[in-house]
């Protein structure tokens, strides 16, 4: 990847795992625009993508102060 972030991946005949950890609001958008390419260079494998996508809301998704 050519970007100045790095998702980790792991590329196997059964499985494509990438680990993620995106920061909040519109930030994140370069992250995702970079997993579908990688997704669709490794298709031969299912997709995986899992970690921290920050996408819960201030006072609405959390319990008392951050």
């Amino acid at each position: 990847m050519d970007q100045p972030f790095r998702m980790p991946y792991v590329v196997t005949e059964g499985l494509n795992l990438a680990g993620a950890y995106l920061p909040i609001l519109r930030t994140k958008h370069p992250y995702w625009e970079s997993l579908a390419p990688w997704a669709k260079r490794h298709r031969k494998a299912p997709p995986l993508v899992a970690g921290n996508f920050n996408t819960g809301k201030h006072f609405l998704d959390e319990s008392g102060a951050r």
